[in-house]
């Protein structure tokens, strides 16, 4: 599944940039992301296409085919997750693009900006998470079934979207 992804971003870029290289030619990179959320540690590691840092004001990578968080808290077994996994839509496929500490009933929360760069309906989602490594949201597809987190986090979110985003840029190379 995850070298169909890979596959598929590649040809993507191939079409985009004019087909300036054989698809072999494409070198992917480990690259890391780390923010501080309360005491918790957060990295989010992305197997990414280096890409042109000069194109943009700001240099990010985009062209990524794997994702992956990594949390981890003083007392707490470490939490890895795959932030990929739900990601089903080839067509428009999408990355975390940002993260957004929230705390909702003294409980925290990852919030996610996931979106594949372009601007459609289907181009741009937001998730939910706890520092445990639970969905509580995908999109519009609550994953909790407890009611009471569904309204706490209901409630908070439009806070936590004014927060100042933490960005992933996939400029830091492991």
């Amino acid at each position: 599944m995850i070298s169909m992804k890979k596959n598929c971003l590649i040809w993507l870029a191939l079409l985009a940039f004019g087909g300036k290289a054989a698809a072999d030619e494409h070198e992917m990179f480990w690259f890391k992301n780390e923010m501080q959320c309360g005491v918790a540690k957060v990295v989010v590691r992305s197997l990414c296409e280096q890409s042109d840092p000069t194109r943009g004001v700001v240099p990010f990578n985009s062209l990524c085919s794997e994702q992956e968080l990594r949390i981890t808290q003083p007392g707490s077994k470490p939490v890895k997750l795959d932030l990929l996994a739900r990601e089903t839509d080839m067509e428009n496929f999408k990355i975390v693009s940002s993260l957004r500490c929230g705390e909702a009933e003294n409980k925290p929360y990852l919030y996610m900006m996931i979106d594949n760069g372009g601007n459609c309906d289907k181009c741009e989602i937001d998730a939910v998470i706890d520092l445990q490594g639970r969905w509580k949201r995908y999109d519009k597809r609550w994953l909790t079934k407890a009611a009471a987190e569904r309204k706490a986090i209901s409630k908070k979110e439009a806070e936590w979207f004014r927060q100042e985003p933490f960005y992933l840029q996939n400029i830091t190379r492991e």
